[in-house]
This record gives structure tokens, sequence and C-alpha cells, in this order.
């Protein structure tokens, strides 16, 4: 088994995608397919990332293949999955539109005037607003990388 299987079989055995495995090593998904595909040997800093993220599997069998696999205490005890979380995100587009305030036209933030001669001791005045629109959500156009898009209309 080579070098390149040997962290092929840490991400199955911790039932990762490539690329929350990457994510969870910290390195870019492209780098661990350069090395699944024998383009290119890891790095000692990949493998000091790979160790550091997955401590439970012992550094001679990754670099030599020497068993065991896992640290004797890791046999033991329940290996602990490193977190890949991903931010909560609302149920839709439109939930997060409704869930974030929005400004009046016309209205300024309120900021601190930059600590000046002339500015010394005056407060921040907001110009007054205009009566506020009533509007509508029409649609959302998300336009992606590869300039393809996709159009998202309210339910």
């Amino acid at each position: 088994m080579s070098i390149s299987q040997r962290i092929a079989y840490i991400q199955e055995q911790e039932g990762l995608s490539a690329t929350a495995f990457a994510d969870a090593i910290g390195v870019q998904r492209s780098g661990l397919s350069h090395i699944y595909s024998d383009r290119n040997k890891p790095s000692i800093d990949f493998i000091q990332k790979l160790i550091k993220a997955f401590p439970t599997y012992r550094v001679e069998w990754l670099l030599n293949g020497q068993e065991p696999v896992l640290k004797q205490s890791s046999m033991i005890k329940s290996r602990v999955k490193p977190k890949v979380t991903q931010p909560e995100q609302p149920k839709t587009i439109f939930d997060m539109l409704e869930s974030e305030p929005s400004a009046t036209y016309g209205e300024k933030p309120h900021a601190k005037l930059p600590p000046t001669e002339e500015n010394i001791g005056k407060e921040h005045q907001n110009v007054p607003s205009t009566p506020s629109v009533t509007r509508q959500l029409q649609k959302i156009i998300m336009v992606y990388s590869d300039d393809t898009f996709k159009v998202i209309l309210p339910q």
C-alpha cells in the first residue's frame, strides 16, 4: 500500500468526502487530488497537518506502512472524528432576506466622525429620510464563476 493509498484509507475510515477531508486537514482539494493520482508526493507540511487533524493514526504507518495503524490509546478508546461544520443556513434565500434588516432610502449609518479639531464635540446627524416605499422581491439571479446562472423566484 502506497502513502497515497494510506491517506485515502484514512479518508475512508473517517467517512469524509474528499472535499470535507481536505477541509479537515486544511489543504486545497486540488492538492489532495494530485496526491491521490500520484502526480505529487505529500509534503512534510501536508503530513504534519494530516497527523494534527487525525492524531489517532500512527506516523510510522502513514509514512512506511508499519503496523499497527492506530496508536495504542486509540485502539482502546473510541475515535473522535474532527468536526467539519458548516454554518447554519436558512431554509431559502428569501428567509435570509427577511431576517436581515434593510436600510431605508436616505438614511446614513450612525458613525463617529474622525477626531479632528473641527469635528470634536459634534454629533453625527442623520439626513431626513424619504417616506419608505413598499417593495416586493421579484427575483434573484445567481451567477456562478463558470458563467452559468440560476434564477430564483419567490413562492
